[in-house]
């Protein structure tokens, strides 16, 4: 029997970033988003969240309630994100009706209510929306924080005032309060009265909430400390991410995919002219694709060791070289590939295609589905195409030096003889995964994260911790800026008005 160090925890700890590469590749893209992020799905809970704050303090004011209470708050929230997913289930318009919050939470109550029956609110549940949309919100310059001294916690800008009588001039009298505050049943016929406003599929493109949610996405607001250098900057990075989508579109549907990879493509070709924003978006997708080669062969040595148990990387490494098994996917698209184990790094690296999945967007799923030894020459294979990719582009200063595994891993490759055995350099990137799979865990535990080591070492070697492991990337936000933009009708620069 194995016994494992660590295996007494009764969960299996995933981790987030397990090799603090990916919070990069976020940064990079958070500069370009104007704060959407990758759970800010639709555009239109950027102006419902306005105004259920603007709702739910008037309505204190109203009843003079004297002190804030965070709970109260929240299950007014739960109650507005009840009915904006009810409404959008029943809204007979066709569009996009995906993002709504508690979908699957709420999944045998909306086919319930499609059915024509009578469903209750929920009761004690405590709403999520804050915590998706606030920043966004502030980041458009839709919320503030509340004065410290105030019981108000967060208070609408000028500009969400605005989205707040927009929308109550449009419901007219059909106010909804009732059936928000104290109804404890929601019939198809009031969710189908609610959804012209608030499902998610009928936000009409003339409409004045429209209107303004997209000035909130394109034009610049006063800051209250006057720094308005600083937003403006924000505003011209995602206008310019909006003309890029936007230019894009002429030639068909956005897949956000499939627009950073071409993108990445046109700039390491040099076929695209240089642009601030399209060069970030290019950086962006160019170090997805290398922090996702570090974290396939960050896999291919910890599937090694669940099944030894321990070893150290030298002999992982010798194992791996005497595989056979499939390359799978890996021979298709570089053919010599199984000749690279025994090789010199220098014949290996001029064997590797340079344009090796620089026409597709990168196949992460065939990738990570290899064999260990198989992951490995596909990592080792995809960092020397990256790095030949983008060898001008670093060179010029278009994708700067940033400290971290990625530049490790390119000097591995690129700062190696080339009479330097493969097996050797394969070595030298484990050791790069490794110790920032170490150093990272290691920080997160010392903030006091839960544990998500794969395995810990004793001198050389490394023990295994038994839980699994699987290469990843970062999710993009860019599939969430096109919703948003195509939920507030933007077609161009001049509809901001």
């Amino acid at each position: 029997m194995e016994v494992f160090w660590n295996g007494a925890l009764s969960e299996d700890t995933a981790g987030q970033d397990i090799l603090g590469v990916r919070r990069l590749d976020q940064g990079l893209e958070a500069t370009l988003v104007n704060g959407i992020t990758t759970i800010s799905l639709r555009g239109r809970y950027l102006t419902i969240l306005p105004w259920l704050i603007g709702e739910f303090f008037e309505r204190d004011i109203e009843d003079r309630v004297a002190e804030f209470t965070p709970d109260r708050f929240r299950a007014f929230v739960a109650r507005v994100e009840f009915l904006v997913l009810a409404s959008t289930v029943v809204d007979p318009l066709e569009g996009d009706g995906g993002g709504a919050i508690g979908a699957d939470t709420f999944r045998l109550d909306m086919e319930s209510l499609r059915a024509g029956e009578t469903i209750r609110f929920p009761p004690e549940r405590l709403g999520t929306m804050l915590g998706i949309y606030t920043g966004p919100c502030r980041a458009m310059g839709l919320l503030a924080a509340g004065d410290a001294k105030a019981a108000q916690p967060i208070v609408l800008t000028p500009r969400g005032q605005e989205i707040w009588q927009a929308r109550n001039a449009a419901m007219g009298l059909a106010s909804f309060r009732d059936l928000l505050w104290t109804s404890e049943k929601l019939t198809p016929e009031q969710a189908l009265a609610a959804a012209p406003h608030f499902s998610l599929r009928a936000l009409p493109r003339s409409s004045e909430e429209a209107k303004y949610l997209r000035a909130a996405l394109l034009r610049p607001w006063p800051p209250s400390d006057g720094d308005d250098d600083a937003v403006k900057e924000t505003y011209r990075r995602f206008s310019g991410t909006a003309e890029w989508l936007l230019a894009s579109a002429e030639n068909g549907e956005l897949q956000a995919e499939a627009l950073l990879a071409g993108n990445y493509r046109e700039h390491a070709t040099a076929t695209r002219e240089q642009s601030y924003v399209t060069l970030t978006w290019a950086e962006y997708e160019w170090r997805r694709r290398l922090h996702f080669a570090l974290e396939l062969l960050w896999s291919a040595v910890c599937r090694t060791l669940g099944g030894l148990a321990e070893a150290s990387l030298t002999e992982i490494v010798e194992g791996w070289a005497h595989e056979t098994g499939v390359l799978g996917i890996l021979v298709s698209v570089w053919p010599l590939a199984a000749s690279a184990w025994g090789g010199q790094l220098g014949t290996v690296r001029a064997n590797v295609p340079r344009d090796l999945f620089l026409d597709t967007t990168l196949p992460t799923g065939s990738l990570s589905a290899l064999l260990p030894h198989a992951q490995a020459t596909a990592a080792f294979a995809l960092i020397s195409a990256l790095a030949t990719q983008t060898a001008g582009l670093r060179a010029s200063g278009a994708f700067p030096p940033r400290r971290g595994p990625g530049e490790d891993a390119l000097a591995v490759v690129e700062g190696a003889d080339d009479n330097t055995p493969f097996d050797e350099t394969i070595r030298r990137l484990a050791e790069v995964c490794v110790s920032a799979h170490l150093a990272t865990t290691f920080r997160k535990m010392a903030g006091g994260q839960k544990c998500s080591l794969r395995f810990f070492p004793e001198g050389a070697r490394l023990r295994s911790t038994g839980q699994k492991a699987s290469a990843g990337r970062s999710n993009t936000r860019l599939f969430n800026v096109i919703r948003v933009l195509t939920d507030a009708g933007i077609e161009g620069q001049g509809e901001a008005g």
